[in-house]
Protein backbone atom coordinates (compact mmCIF):
# COMPACT_ATOMS: atom_id res chain seq x y z
CA UNK A 1 0.00 0.00 0.00
CA UNK A 2 3.11 2.04 1.28
CA UNK A 3 4.22 1.95 -2.53
CA UNK A 4 0.95 2.35 -4.42
CA UNK A 5 0.88 4.99 -2.18
CA UNK A 6 4.53 6.45 -3.11
CA UNK A 7 3.98 5.46 -6.49
CA UNK A 8 0.69 7.65 -7.06
CA UNK A 9 2.04 10.43 -5.23
CA UNK A 10 5.09 10.79 -7.71
CA UNK A 11 2.68 10.51 -10.41
CA UNK A 12 0.31 13.01 -9.10
CA UNK A 13 3.80 15.33 -8.71
CA UNK A 14 5.12 14.47 -12.30
CA UNK A 15 1.09 15.78 -13.49
CA UNK A 16 1.06 19.12 -11.51
CA UNK A 17 4.48 19.78 -12.68
CA UNK A 18 3.38 18.80 -16.68
CA UNK A 19 0.08 21.16 -16.21
CA UNK A 20 2.16 23.80 -14.91
CA UNK A 21 4.29 24.06 -17.52
CA UNK A 22 1.40 23.58 -19.96
CA UNK A 23 -0.35 26.74 -18.20
CA UNK A 24 3.34 29.08 -18.43
CA UNK A 25 3.29 28.17 -22.23
CA UNK A 26 -0.36 29.30 -22.72
CA UNK A 27 0.52 31.16 -26.35
CA UNK A 28 -1.97 33.85 -25.79
CA UNK A 29 -0.21 34.95 -22.33
CA UNK A 30 3.52 34.08 -23.88
CA UNK A 31 2.44 36.44 -26.97
CA UNK A 32 1.52 39.26 -24.61
CA UNK A 33 4.99 38.88 -23.03
CA UNK A 34 6.33 39.26 -25.76
CA UNK A 35 5.22 41.75 -27.17
CA UNK A 36 5.61 44.06 -23.82
CA UNK A 37 9.06 42.48 -24.08
CA UNK A 38 9.97 43.70 -27.87
CA UNK A 39 8.36 47.33 -27.05
CA UNK A 40 11.07 47.79 -24.43
CA UNK A 41 13.39 47.54 -27.68
CA UNK A 42 16.70 49.15 -27.28
CA UNK A 43 19.51 49.84 -29.88
CA UNK A 44 22.18 49.26 -27.01
CA UNK A 45 20.89 46.18 -25.36
CA UNK A 46 18.91 43.53 -27.12
CA UNK A 47 17.93 41.56 -23.86
CA UNK A 48 14.44 42.27 -24.12
CA UNK A 49 14.45 41.30 -27.56
CA UNK A 50 16.06 38.14 -27.58
CA UNK A 51 13.55 37.08 -24.71
CA UNK A 52 10.66 38.00 -27.14
CA UNK A 53 12.45 35.94 -29.82
CA UNK A 54 13.50 32.36 -27.66
CA UNK A 55 9.64 32.93 -26.12
CA UNK A 56 7.63 32.98 -29.05
CA UNK A 57 9.60 30.59 -30.66
CA UNK A 58 8.70 27.90 -27.92
CA UNK A 59 4.60 28.72 -28.83
CA UNK A 60 4.65 28.73 -32.38
CA UNK A 61 2.33 27.10 -34.49
CA UNK A 62 0.51 25.92 -30.86
CA UNK A 63 -2.29 27.67 -30.55
CA UNK A 64 -5.88 26.88 -31.63
CA UNK A 65 -6.54 30.19 -33.51
CA UNK A 66 -4.80 30.43 -36.74
CA UNK A 67 -5.15 34.40 -36.27
CA UNK A 68 -2.85 34.06 -33.03
CA UNK A 69 -0.03 31.72 -34.58
CA UNK A 70 0.12 34.19 -37.29
CA UNK A 71 1.00 36.97 -34.60
CA UNK A 72 3.35 35.12 -33.05
CA UNK A 73 5.09 34.72 -36.45
CA UNK A 74 4.75 38.29 -37.29
CA UNK A 75 6.00 39.39 -33.75
CA UNK A 76 9.15 36.89 -34.04
CA UNK A 77 9.64 38.39 -37.69
CA UNK A 78 9.80 42.24 -36.12
CA UNK A 79 12.27 41.51 -33.63
CA UNK A 80 14.41 39.71 -35.19
CA UNK A 81 14.28 42.65 -37.57
CA UNK A 82 15.38 44.88 -35.15
CA UNK A 83 18.01 42.64 -33.90
CA UNK A 84 19.57 42.39 -37.15
CA UNK A 85 19.83 45.67 -37.95
CA UNK A 86 21.81 46.25 -34.11
CA UNK A 87 24.43 43.98 -34.77
CA UNK A 88 27.94 44.46 -36.61
CA UNK A 89 28.78 41.32 -37.72
CA UNK A 90 27.52 41.39 -41.09
CA UNK A 91 27.60 37.48 -41.46
CA UNK A 92 25.36 37.61 -38.50
CA UNK A 93 23.26 39.91 -39.88
CA UNK A 94 22.44 37.83 -43.26
CA UNK A 95 21.71 35.00 -40.50
CA UNK A 96 19.43 37.32 -38.63
CA UNK A 97 17.62 38.73 -40.95
CA UNK A 98 16.83 35.57 -42.98
CA UNK A 99 15.37 33.81 -40.52
CA UNK A 100 13.14 36.81 -39.57
CA UNK A 101 12.09 36.31 -43.25
CA UNK A 102 11.85 32.74 -42.78
CA UNK A 103 9.08 33.43 -39.63
CA UNK A 104 7.28 36.05 -41.64
CA UNK A 105 7.21 33.40 -44.52
CA UNK A 106 5.98 31.08 -42.47
CA UNK A 107 2.84 33.71 -41.20
CA UNK A 108 1.87 33.76 -44.78
CA UNK A 109 1.36 30.35 -45.33
CA UNK A 110 -1.46 30.42 -42.51
CA UNK A 111 -2.53 33.64 -43.67
CA UNK A 112 -1.99 34.38 -46.88
CA UNK A 113 -3.87 37.26 -47.66
CA UNK A 114 -2.90 39.28 -44.43
CA UNK A 115 -0.37 42.04 -45.50
CA UNK A 116 2.00 42.35 -42.59
CA UNK A 117 3.82 38.91 -43.03
CA UNK A 118 4.01 40.09 -46.98
CA UNK A 119 5.78 42.84 -45.60
CA UNK A 120 8.41 41.86 -43.18
CA UNK A 121 9.31 39.06 -44.93
CA UNK A 122 10.48 42.03 -47.55
CA UNK A 123 12.17 44.51 -45.37
CA UNK A 124 14.04 41.25 -43.86
CA UNK A 125 15.41 40.20 -47.68
CA UNK A 126 15.89 44.48 -47.93
CA UNK A 127 18.27 44.09 -45.33
CA UNK A 128 19.84 40.82 -46.02
CA UNK A 129 20.63 42.32 -49.33
CA UNK A 130 22.10 45.60 -47.95
CA UNK A 131 24.44 43.50 -45.51
CA UNK A 132 25.02 41.08 -48.50
CA UNK A 133 25.97 43.79 -51.22
CA UNK A 134 23.56 45.39 -53.54
CA UNK A 135 25.27 43.36 -57.08
CA UNK A 136 25.16 40.25 -55.30
CA UNK A 137 21.79 40.15 -54.25
CA UNK A 138 20.12 41.65 -57.24
CA UNK A 139 18.91 37.88 -57.69
CA UNK A 140 16.62 38.46 -55.03
CA UNK A 141 15.07 42.12 -56.45
CA UNK A 142 12.30 40.36 -57.73
CA UNK A 143 11.33 38.86 -54.81
CA UNK A 144 11.76 41.91 -52.71
CA UNK A 145 9.79 43.74 -55.33
CA UNK A 146 7.16 40.85 -55.21
CA UNK A 147 6.56 41.07 -51.09
CA UNK A 148 6.20 44.76 -51.35
CA UNK A 149 3.17 44.34 -54.28
CA UNK A 150 1.50 41.32 -52.06
CA UNK A 151 1.88 44.00 -48.94
CA UNK A 152 -0.39 46.18 -50.97
CA UNK A 153 -2.86 44.41 -52.47
CA UNK A 154 -4.37 42.65 -49.07
CA UNK A 155 -5.10 44.03 -45.77
CA UNK A 156 -3.44 43.80 -43.02
CA UNK A 157 -4.17 41.97 -39.63
CA UNK A 158 -5.83 45.00 -38.08
CA UNK A 159 -8.41 45.41 -41.71
CA UNK A 160 -6.37 48.45 -43.15
CA UNK A 161 -5.21 49.03 -46.25
CA UNK A 162 -1.95 46.62 -47.35
CA UNK A 163 -0.28 49.94 -48.36
CA UNK A 164 -0.75 51.77 -45.07
CA UNK A 165 1.30 49.22 -42.97
CA UNK A 166 4.31 50.44 -41.16
CA UNK A 167 3.07 54.01 -41.91
CA UNK A 168 3.52 53.33 -45.69
CA UNK A 169 6.49 50.69 -45.57
CA UNK A 170 5.43 49.49 -48.94
CA UNK A 171 6.08 52.56 -50.68
CA UNK A 172 8.80 53.57 -48.58
CA UNK A 173 10.78 50.54 -49.30
CA UNK A 174 10.14 50.73 -53.20
CA UNK A 175 11.15 54.21 -52.84
CA UNK A 176 14.41 53.18 -51.54
CA UNK A 177 15.17 50.54 -53.44
CA UNK A 178 15.04 52.89 -56.70
CA UNK A 179 17.18 55.32 -54.96
CA UNK A 180 19.75 52.85 -54.06
CA UNK A 181 19.85 51.06 -57.49
CA UNK A 182 22.40 51.90 -59.75
CA UNK A 183 20.82 53.06 -62.94
CA UNK A 184 22.07 50.69 -65.52
CA UNK A 185 19.84 47.84 -62.78
CA UNK A 186 16.87 49.78 -62.78
CA UNK A 187 17.27 52.57 -60.27
CA UNK A 188 15.44 55.74 -60.92
CA UNK A 189 15.55 58.93 -58.70
CA UNK A 190 11.94 59.64 -60.75
CA UNK A 191 10.58 56.46 -58.98
CA UNK A 192 12.33 57.00 -56.13
CA UNK A 193 10.52 60.23 -55.57
CA UNK A 194 7.25 59.09 -56.71
CA UNK A 195 7.04 56.13 -53.90
CA UNK A 196 8.69 58.39 -51.68
CA UNK A 197 6.41 61.34 -51.46
CA UNK A 198 3.63 58.58 -51.32
CA UNK A 199 4.97 57.42 -48.28
CA UNK A 200 5.76 60.82 -47.62
CA UNK A 201 2.74 62.59 -47.37
CA UNK A 202 0.45 59.88 -45.73
CA UNK A 203 2.76 59.60 -42.78
CA UNK A 204 5.01 62.58 -41.96
CA UNK A 205 4.42 60.92 -38.55
CA UNK A 206 6.81 58.12 -39.61
CA UNK A 207 10.43 60.13 -39.25
CA UNK A 208 12.65 57.41 -41.76
CA UNK A 209 9.81 58.81 -44.78
CA UNK A 210 10.58 62.32 -44.17
CA UNK A 211 14.31 61.60 -44.20
CA UNK A 212 14.12 59.13 -46.88
CA UNK A 213 12.20 61.63 -48.72
CA UNK A 214 14.65 64.31 -47.95
CA UNK A 215 17.61 62.61 -48.81
CA UNK A 216 16.21 62.15 -52.69
CA UNK A 217 15.19 65.62 -52.55
CA UNK A 218 18.55 66.89 -52.15
CA UNK A 219 20.05 64.81 -55.47
CA UNK A 220 17.58 67.34 -57.58
CA UNK A 221 17.66 71.36 -58.30
CA UNK A 222 17.69 73.99 -55.87
CA UNK A 223 14.34 74.32 -54.98
CA UNK A 224 14.27 70.40 -54.73
CA UNK A 225 17.39 70.53 -51.97
CA UNK A 226 15.33 73.58 -50.56
CA UNK A 227 12.23 71.51 -50.07
CA UNK A 228 14.59 69.19 -48.70
CA UNK A 229 16.20 71.17 -46.04
CA UNK A 230 12.90 72.61 -44.87
CA UNK A 231 11.30 69.03 -44.23
CA UNK A 232 14.08 68.02 -42.54
CA UNK A 233 13.85 71.26 -40.22
CA UNK A 234 10.25 70.54 -39.66
CA UNK A 235 10.96 67.27 -38.72
CA UNK A 236 14.20 67.64 -36.23
CA UNK A 237 12.10 70.46 -34.29
CA UNK A 238 10.19 67.92 -32.66
CA UNK A 239 11.26 66.02 -29.90
CA UNK A 240 12.18 62.62 -30.44
CA UNK A 241 10.78 60.93 -27.37
CA UNK A 242 7.14 62.29 -27.92
CA UNK A 243 6.75 62.37 -31.97
CA UNK A 244 4.66 59.02 -32.76
CA UNK A 245 5.33 57.89 -29.18
CA UNK A 246 4.96 54.18 -30.90
CA UNK A 247 8.17 54.65 -32.77
CA UNK A 248 10.79 56.07 -29.65
CA UNK A 249 13.41 53.91 -30.35
CA UNK A 250 13.50 54.18 -33.95
CA UNK A 251 12.71 57.98 -33.40
CA UNK A 252 15.95 58.20 -31.61
CA UNK A 253 17.59 56.74 -34.83
CA UNK A 254 15.79 57.83 -37.28
CA UNK A 255 16.23 61.83 -35.80
CA UNK A 256 19.89 61.36 -35.59
CA UNK A 257 19.78 60.53 -39.22
CA UNK A 258 17.81 63.35 -40.08
CA UNK A 259 20.61 65.30 -38.76
CA UNK A 260 23.77 63.91 -40.37
CA UNK A 261 21.75 64.61 -43.47
CA UNK A 262 21.08 67.95 -42.85
CA UNK A 263 24.52 69.34 -41.80
CA UNK A 264 25.49 68.02 -45.35
CA UNK A 265 22.61 70.28 -46.89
Amino acid sequence: MRLKSIASGAIFSILSVAVTAMAAQDPAQVYQEALADYNQRSATNLASIDRAIANLAKVENTAADANLNYDILVLESRALYWKGTHLKDQEQVKEVHLQGQGKADAAAKLKPTYADAHYYAGINLARWGEANGILPSLSKLGALKNYMALASKQTTRSGAEGGTVDGYGPSRVLGRIFYKLPVVFGGSRKKSLEHLKTAFDNAKDLALNVVYYAETLSKGSDAEKAEAIKILDELLANNPETYNKDRIPENLEEFKEGQKLRDQL
